[in-house]
């Protein structure tokens, strides 16, 4: 930061801003283990701050010739993300939760069919394929949109979807 504001008036004060916010964006890398191998995608408490020091450095210095380099690193900041956590297998007569991390997104739609292989096939197919197995045979067996709460642009926010399904295998 004191390089930053030493240097401020000078347009290569940029370079400091932008290795400065890099570092920042980074800065999970450093977060705790069980957090960050987790299933989930780890919140970065730093987003924001990397964030206002591009912003500054653009502000200062418009026409910088690398000032591209810090809209850039702002855009991948404000990346939207979302992460889909499921059991593969359900038992029985029990609600399907589907646990859903998500971070500058406003909606999705999800789409679940209902396949109509049996489970040796399906399984067959699956491991040759790395698509989906949904057949012109399957049928959707639900469409639900999702609308996100409104949350701060880089906050990582969680939702738990429940649904219940048939017996029978679903994608």
């Amino acid at each position: 930061y004191q390089l930053i504001e030493s240097y401020a008036d000078i347009d290569y004060s940029c370079e400091a801003a932008l290795e400065l916010a890099t570092l920042l964006q980074a800065q999970h890398e450093y977060l705790d283990d069980d957090k960050r191998y987790g299933t989930a995608p780890v919140e970065n408490p730093y987003y924001e701050e990397a964030y206002d020091i591009c912003q500054r450095a653009i502000d200062r210095h418009p026409k910088y010739v690398r000032i591209n380099a810090l809209k850039n690193l702002q855009e991948t900041l404000k990346m939207p993300s979302l992460n889909v956590n499921t059991n593969h297998i359900q038992y029985p007569g029990k609600d399907f939760e589907m646990k859903i991390s998500h971070k500058n997104v406003k909606n999705a739609i999800l789409k679940i069919y209902k396949i109509s292989d049996d489970a040796i096939s399906y399984n067959e197919k699956k491991n040759k394929s790395s698509k989906d197995c949904i057949s012109d045979k399957s049928q959707l067996a639900g469409r639900y949109e999702i609308n996100f709460a409104d949350d701060e642009i880089f906050r990582q926010n969680d939702t738990t979807l429940t649904l219940s399904l048939g017996c029978g295998i679903y994608e």
